[in-house]
Order: C-alpha cells, then structure tokens, then sequence
C-alpha cells in the first residue's frame, strides 16, 4: 500500500482455556484501518469483539498472528502512546475533580504544563463539560462517559478504539456523544468502534465488520447500506398492460393495497418519472432505497449460525 496503516492485524487467533474445556474466542482475524477512516466491529455477545480490544491494547496476547499500530508491535511503547480509549465499564477513579483527573492522565502523557491546562480548557468545551469542580463520584454516567472522551481525546491519539461509547446513556447524552465522535472523524480522527447500537454505525463509519464465533463472516463498507435506488409510491394503478412498458431496472411490488415502483439506480429515475406521467399514473413520494445495517447484520449471523450448526 502507498501509505502506512494506522492498524493492521494478521490471522489473530486467541483460545480460551480452563481445565479440558477450550474456547475459540478469535479465528483468524484480519483487518486493516487507513488514516482517516471509521471502522465498525459488530457482533452479538461472546462473538469475539472485547478479546479483539483487549489484543490491540496489549492487555492480553494473541496465541498466533500479529497486530500492529502504525507499523509498530501492540506490544511496543510507541502504539500504546499512539492510542485514545474509551471502555465500556466506566470504572474512573474518585478524583476530587474531573479537571484534576484530566491534570493527572496529562502529566502521564508527558504533556507540557502549559500546554496542558490549554489542552484541558479546550476539552471541557468541546465536551460540554462545565460542572467539574466536583469530585467525580458526584458525575452522572453521562458526565462520565464524556469525561472519558475528554481522557481520550488529550493526548492527540493517532488511533480511537471505543467499546460501547453510548451504552446505557440517555437520547440526549447518547446524542452528545455521537457529535462529538462525528466532529472527530470529520477532522480526519481514525476510530475504531464497537457497537451493538447498529444506527450509530450507519451514521458514523466507513466500514465494517462482523464478527460470529470469533470469525469474521462479512466485511463491508457504508455502500452496502446506501441509497442504492428509489421507491416511488403510486397513488393510482399501474395496469399490466402499462407494466411492459417499464425498463430494465424497475421492480413493481404491492403491499396493503398499494403499489410501489423499485427504481435501480439515480440515472434510471428521471426517465421512469417521465414514463409514468405520460402513462398518466399518478405518484407520490419518492424515496431513496435503502438497505438497513441491522437487515446485513441479521442476515450474516443467521448465515454464520446455520454454517456452524
């Protein structure tokens, strides 16, 4: 490739034991994120999603296979530095006040001091994060999470790895959340996501992958669950004698009394609008057609779970 990944993982394979009974969490599992991008891992539970995480922070080791983070071993000091994360258990420590918290993870980082109290006064903006001259025990779970953004986001990390960022929020907090990680990538952050929360996927990543039983049985992009044609509802009948008339590319369907004209592609749609007003058949809305995340996801687990049976 002409430019270095931002991550990279070859054919990781990790193996639960205890006593005689052994567990296959991971099975060769290959990916790869360039600058820039946002990349999902989906799955049910136990599908292998958290041992990937727990891998790509070196907090525990693959039996085979290799990770690297901007070329350089997980194992290594430098991809450890590179990194911002985000757990799904927000477990933080009692400090007496979140801006004291951020201090503390600052120095660590071996920002400098003047450099770092900018740093902190910019997060606690963006964050929305007004109210922390309070011990953190006092912060609500979503004052939490986004605290744990603001952690995150201090450094300067090459590569987000968030595990959950929205469980367990409210709409309006979850709603905070997902702004923040939008503004984010679209300043050129590299993310990776998992989420059970499929809409979320669809709004923020470039791509993605599922993961069933620690393989990965699909890999995908956001075209997949793009606009890829229009329907156009018709409010007067199509007759089957018209129904010749229609292109290639044009799919009609009924349902509840109500025909639908499925049109394949943009190019195709002018001419089909044409088409039916001089037909004389009367149409109301036209809608994109899309093809939903959770549809995809649905339909590779059940694919995956019938292979395995």
């Amino acid at each position: 490739m002409s430019t270095q990944s931002i991550l990279k993982t070859e054919n990781l394979r990790k193996v639960y034991r205890n006593g005689r009974k052994r567990v296959c969490a991971l099975s060769a599992v290959t990916l790869e994120l360039q600058a820039g991008e946002t990349f999902a891992v989906l799955g049910p539970n136990g599908a292998g999603k958290t041992t990937l995480v727990k891998i790509l922070l070196n907090l525990i080791r693959a039996d085979s296979g290799k990770a690297f983070i901007l070329g350089h071993p997980v194992s290594h000091p430098f991809a450890r530095r590179t990194l911002g994360y985000v757990p799904e258990d927000l477990s933080l420590p009692n400090f007496p006040s979140g801006a004291g918290f951020l201090r503390f993870l600052g120095r660590l980082s071996g920002i400098a001091e003047r450099q770092l109290e900018s740093r902190i006064h910019e997060l606690l903006a963006q964050t929305e994060l007004h109210n922390v001259n309070q011990p953190l025990k006092k912060f609500s779970k979503g004052m939490k999470r986004r605290l744990s953004l603001a952690q995150a986001f201090l450094h300067r990390p090459d590569l987000l790895i968030l595990d959950e960022p929205t469980d367990g929020l409210d709409p309006i907090e979850r709603q905070r959340v997902l702004k923040l990680l939008v503004e984010h990538r679209d300043k050129g952050g590299t993310i990776l996501l998992c989420s059970h929360l499929l809409t979320e996927v669809e709004t923020l990543c470039d791509r993605y992958a599922i993961l069933d039983g620690g393989k990965m049985v699909h890999a995908g992009t956001r075209r997949d669950f793009d606009a890829d044609g229009y329907q156009i509802t018709l409010t007067s009948t199509l007759k089957p004698e018209l129904q010749s008339r229609l292109p290639n590319g044009c799919e009609l369907k009924a349902e509840d009394g109500t025909q639908y004209l499925l049109v394949k592609g943009k190019a195709l749609l002018p001419e089909v609008m044409t088409l039916l007003r001089e037909l004389g058949v009367e149409f109301g809305e036209v809608l994109p057609n899309r093809t939903h995340l959770d549809a995809l996801f649905l339909r590779y687990i059940e694919r995956s779970s019938t292979e395995n049976r």
